[in-house]
């Protein structure tokens, strides 16, 4: 049945009433009631170029054979058409760990695809708006059932084996930067203390601008031509401070943060490893492809340099010491914002107030509690509009207990339990 709700399940298809690969969260259900059997669609508004028909073509089962997209026309107006995605049940619903992980690799194809559907506002043929990639891609992500550790992975491209995500507008990059002290030559008292350390803190808010490319600062992002270093710079670009993470030209449509997964010890001095072991990266890019292609080249020990097929080249950044890189998103905390880092979970947040077991998060049949827990986030009606007001931005608030007061109150899998769930940027919790 349509609910405005998020909801949890142990399992998916969402109607079996048992399972450890979860807990899922499930979106909510605009309209009528599901069928498990046929594929998920999703309808995407406001993402349409001009011109655009349903003859215009999108994303074929040939092309990805979990992620199809086509253009509809609205049923309320004959100007006004919408992205269709279609993602087939087998893989959506299926709650086997090979099947999404096959899932989630066809998603980062589609991310691919997707973008190389836009073409500029003035096109006759029809497509997606400059920019319309992102934002669908971010639609179909906020619409899918997906166990709750594969939320960031499909919202920011997190990959907690490979240590890597991707920025986002409104995020805080926060960097530690560290300096190396010198306290005394061998055999002095102090030489002990030689070693790399922190010397401070900075928080760069990203942005995006006119452009649709994405910068680390707006007042710095707006100059033109931005700062420039002599000699110029080369790739990789050395970063000693926050000036040259904000260089003129480094702009980018995407950007990247890579943290290495082998480091030197603070101690020492030696940098004759790998590219990665010796400093975080973070990288810019104007195509998925080309993000793609530079991270697997860092990843190799390369350096992500000069590994764009076509325009703009890749900017990669590596720092001159041991930095730290953290992007952090702005939750709302009983109506307050709040700066907290990526991978937040509704657990960590209320750890920081009460220390409540997971059962007592909410009153229920099976526990008795006061601390009453409360959450929104900001979504899209994806469902097939009958009128341009079922399109509406809106915000869904979250169920945690189980429908039937009869079950637990926990959903507990492979993943935690819902309170495990990551926070994403905009959401509103409240604590009373």
């Amino acid at each position: 049945m349509a609910t405005s709700s998020y909801s949890f399940s142990n399992a998916l298809p969402p109607t079996v009433s048992s399972g450890i690969e979860g807990p899922f969260l499930i979106p909510p259900i605009t309209a009528g009631t599901p069928d498990y059997t046929k594929p998920l669609l999703i309808y995407v508004i406001s993402v349409c170029a001009p011109n655009t028909t349903v003859a215009t073509p999108g994303i074929t089962s040939s092309q990805n054979s979990v992620f199809t997209l086509s253009f509809v026309q609205s049923s309320y107006s004959s100007t006004t058409f919408l992205a269709l995605i279609s993602v087939t049940a087998a893989s959506v619903y299926s709650q086997d760990p090979t099947i999404r992980t096959q899932m989630l690799a066809a998603f980062k194809q589609f991310r691919q695809q997707v973008e190389a559907l836009e073409v500029p506002a003035t096109s006759t043929s029809g497509g997606l708006l400059p920019g319309a990639a992102v934002t669908l891609l971010n639609r179909v992500a906020l619409s899918m059932p997906l166990r709750i550790d594969e939320v960031l992975p499909y919202l920011y491209s997190f990959d907690p084996v490979n240590q890597l995500v991707d920025l986002a507008p409104g995020m805080n990059l926060r960097v530690e930067w560290a300096g190396y002290q010198y306290c005394d030559p061998p055999g002095g008292p102090g030489y002990g203390f030689n070693a790399f350390a922190n010397t401070g803190t900075s928080r760069l808010r990203v942005v995006q601008r006119p452009d649709i490319s994405l910068a680390l600062d707006a007042f710095a992002g707006a100059f033109a031509p931005g700062y420039g270093t002599n000699p110029a710079s080369t790739c990789p670009i050395l970063a000693a401070g926050p000036l040259d993470l904000c260089l003129g030209g480094n702009a980018r449509r995407h950007l990247r943060v890579i943290l290495p997964t082998i480091i030197t010890g603070s101690a020492s001095l030696d940098n004759s490893g790998p590219q990665q072991q010796l400093s975080s990266w973070l990288i810019g890019a104007d195509t998925f492809a080309d993000l793609e292609a530079a991270t697997t080249d860092i990843l190799n020990g390369g350096t992500g340099c000069g590994k764009q097929a076509s325009g703009n080249p890749i900017v990669s950044i590596s720092f001159t010491s041991r930095v730290m890189l953290v992007p952090e998103i702005t939750v709302l905390l009983n109506g307050n914002p709040m700066s907290v880092p990526l991978g937040t979970t509704i657990k960590n947040l209320v750890a920081e107030y009460a220390d409540p077991t997971s059962a007592q998060y909410r009153n229920s049949n099976n526990i008795n509690s006061d601390l009453n827990l409360g959450m929104n986030r900001r979504l899209q009606n994806t469902g097939a509009p009958s009128a341009a007001a079922t399109t509406k931005y809106y915000q869904a608030n979250f169920i945690f207990l189980p429908s039937n007061s009869a079950q637990p109150p926990i959903y507990s899998g492979k993943a935690g339990d819902q309170y495990d769930a990551p926070l994403l940027k905009g959401d509103s919790i409240n604590i009373t």
